[in-house]
């Protein structure tokens, strides 16, 4: 008879969202990474709450462009050289603060066009090679879907997807659905909405070839509640 191969085990792509990282999650992300791609999420990079603290090194970063980049405001004030201050542009802050750690890290940063225009304009060259606009990565790093823009979330998997051609399984680690350092671990306010956008896409990404498993590394995520996704023990096996 012929002989038949034994299937190649599918890539591991991480999401790292900003919710609750335990010492034993940090521990086994660290363990079984290798050099799998891992895309961060808004403040993953911003401050010491997760870089710092969990020594976590992302390959790729995705940040939302919020009012103050779509109005062109924090551009207008980098043209400046003003120097930004968490206190009086805080959005403007957190932007400058992620790209200073992308240089720092050698992060890749993906973003729409005004953030792009931002951290051009802020940090000039040091930047640059580590800067990808969202439509000219996502043309370059085609993707079996386009309508994945269920928040950011949406956009990380998207990434990940990019990033891993071949298939892969997709692992969510610290993407609980609650509010980004809530105290009370309150539920996030679009938590249903996105929910429901992900479900049907999580379930067609399996069919698709080559295919990608979307899995929640934490099984108590509302996210798994809502039944977005599947939460699963295995993720650092």
């Amino acid at each position: 008879g012929r002989n038949f191969s034994a299937a190649e085990p599918k890539l591991d792509v991480w999401v790292l969202c900003t919710g609750t990282l335990s010492e034993e999650q940090v521990r086994g992300f660290k363990r079984r990474r290798g050099k799998s791609y891992a895309v961060s999420l808004n403040k993953f990079m911003f401050g010491p709450t997760f870089l710092e603290k969990t020594g976590i090194i992302p390959s790729h970063h995705w940040l939302v462009e919020v009012d103050a980049f779509t109005r062109g405001t924090c551009l207008e004030e980098a043209k400046k050289k003003t120097k930004f201050s968490e206190k009086k542009f805080p959005n403007c802050y957190v932007a400058f603060d992620i790209a200073r750690n992308a240089i720092k890290h050698k992060v890749h940063l993906v973003g729409k066009d005004p953030l792009i225009r931002f951290w051009e304009t802020a940090l000039g060259e040091a930047v640059s090679p580590l800067l990808h606009e969202a439509n000219s990565w996502f043309a370059d790093h085609p993707v079996p879907v386009s309508n994945l823009s269920a928040l950011t979330l949406g956009h990380g998997i998207r990434i990940a997807l990019s990033l891993t051609p071949q298939g892969a399984i997709v692992k969510l680690l610290g993407c609980d659905g609650t509010t980004t350092f809530s105290k009370n671990n309150a539920p996030h306010y679009d938590l249903k909405r996105v929910a429901k956008k992900l479900k049907p896409i999580v379930q067609m990404l399996r069919t698709v070839g080559p295919g990608w498993d979307i899995v929640n590394c934490n099984p108590k995520s509302l996210y798994v509640a809502e039944k977005a996704m599947p939460g699963v023990s295995w993720c650092f096996d």
